[in-house]
């Protein structure tokens, strides 16, 4: 089953286990870059003007927003299904080229609107310059890298950019004059590397505008995918925009640094499913249920054995986890992260359903039904629980909305699945985390500096679970222990 990674022979040898490797690699080098810069920027920029240039930020988030129009989504999915006819796959890539073209320009017309009013123009020279990002999107058509697969591109791209732009940043970001050239080099990074993008894209197909868009047959699918990223957005947004009207600045800090954590965990299994998503299209689309159902059922023990064991620790270690990334005064955070471990085991799983089986399948009506519920119930929840119980009562808010998804999804996704099969893979690696729980409570007991215990913890932690699975022989670790053992 597990060779089933490797992928098959029309896959032109794109090994999918590489892959996975490789996109979890530039995920992390994407969480790590910032950490370099973001200490240096706030201290020469500047409080008021980082916050300048998060509001306009977020003006551009909103804006990409529609540029976007769910077409990457809509894109990765249709175009693996046509990868191997190479003039359908020409035209369909230009189509949705001159849609993503044509949502820019309407972005820009918002964006000039919404720069002639009052409160928003004198950010309007920042906003202008992040905007440089919305044309780079449109040209850049990152989906269709995806769509071949081409992890090792966009990994080596992706460094290549960001070493250029912290080079950029030390070098010419020097004063509190100095945030629009931060703005400018943040966009550069981006729109630098949708231009080789669309220099690499001639490996694959001819891009270029076209009269022939089709959009009656695109529009449905486009706007479900719109929609869904929509509520999405509200989704995240949310708790922290209501958590600061209700409760104040104050606890909207505590919270941010549970939600950076947590979302650095969800951007972890979202790599390894980014990257499968084309080829179970691919496998959808040329009806090889067998292979499609092996792949999944692999893609589903792999998460778990990931999944279940990082929950468990940030559970376990969240207050060292606060007191190093973020300090003391932010302990109070600690409840928040420990609610939001527990939401992670919740979201890897709906993350799943979604990328393995809703958008493969096109069932695009059950991802916006689960994303709009989940949306206003999140709104809802936060209204009453933020007001008494404030950064928890946001955690616990999405702790129930992730939870909503799943079950929303599960309910179309259960019987596709011998949950079964999986079920002994989750009793392993629930096992295996009660031994590593252990190793970690019987570690707290030493009296040592807190950076060291939690790497202590780490390490034990994951060499326990880890022996722990060998043990029961989990097929998922015996194969990985195989393939070391044969290098």
């Amino acid at each position: 089953m597990v060779r089933r990674m490797q992928g098959n022979k029309h896959q032109k040898g794109k090994s999918l286990s590489i892959n996975v490797i490789l996109n979890m690699f530039r995920t992390f080098m994407n969480m790590a870059f910032p950490l370099i810069t973001y200490p240096y920027v706030t201290r020469v920029l500047g409080v008021e003007n980082l916050g300048k240039y998060n509001f306009a930020s977020s003006i551009i988030g909103y804006l990409t927003l529609i540029s976007a129009f769910g077409i990457s989504s809509y894109a990765i999915r249709e175009g693996a299904r046509l990868r191997n006819s190479r003039e359908q796959e020409n035209v369909f890539v230009n189509q949705m080229f001159t849609i993503g073209v044509i949502t820019t320009l309407l972005s820009y017309v918002i964006m000039i609107v919404l720069c002639g009013m009052r409160n928003i123009e004198p950010y309007k020279y920042l906003i202008y310059i992040q905007s440089l990002s919305l044309i780079g999107n449109a040209v850049g058509i990152e989906w269709l890298n995806s769509v071949y697969e081409d992890f090792a591109y966009i990994t080596i791209r992706s460094l290549v950019f960001q070493i250029l732009s912290i080079i950029l940043m030390f070098a010419f970001v020097k004063s509190e004059n100095g945030l629009y050239v931060y703005a400018f080099i943040c966009v550069l990074a981006g729109v630098g590397g949708y231009v080789c993008n669309y220099l690499h894209s001639k490996k694959y197909v001819r891009v270029r505008l076209t009269k022939n868009v089709e959009l009656k047959k695109h529009l449905r699918p486009l706007l479900f995918f719109f929609f869904s990223n929509l509520t999405t957005t509200i989704f995240v947004n949310s708790d922290q925009t209501m958590l600061g009207l209700l409760s104040g600045d104050y606890y909207v800090g505590i919270y941010a640094v549970a939600v950076k954590i947590y979302n650095i965990l969800k951007n972890i299994f979202t790599s390894i499913l980014v990257v499968v998503m084309p080829r179970v299209c691919i496998l959808s689309g040329q009806d090889e249920d067998e292979s499609q159902h092996v792949l999944s059922e692999t893609i589903l023990k792999m998460i778990l054995i990931i999944v279940i064991p990082m929950a468990v620790g940030i559970y376990l270690t969240s207050e060292k986890v606060v007191l190093i990334v973020a300090g003391a005064e932010y302990i109070e955070g600690v409840s928040a992260l420990k609610i939001l471990a527990l939401s992670v085991l919740a979201a890897a799983l709906a993350s799943y359903m979604t990328y393995i089986y809703i958008v493969p399948g096109a069932f695009d009506k059950i991802l916006l039904i689960g994303s709009t519920v989940s949306a206003f119930i999140n709104v809802v929840l936060n209204l009453f629980m933020i007001p008494v119980w404030k950064h928890n009562g946001a955690a616990f808010t999405t702790l129930i909305s992730e939870l909503v998804v799943f079950a929303i999804e599960w309910m179309y996704v259960k019987p596709k699945l011998d949950h079964r099969r999986v079920f002994k893979t989750c009793i392993q690696s629930v096992a295996s985390c009660t031994f590593m729980a252990l190793t970690i409570y019987l570690l707290d007991r030493l009296s040592c500096n807190t950076v060291l215990l939690l790497f202590l913890e780490v390490c034990v932690g994951v060499i326990g679970y880890c022996a722990c699975m060998i043990i029961f022989r989990n097929e998922m670790v015996m194969y990985g222990v195989k393939k070391l053992q044969r290098k």
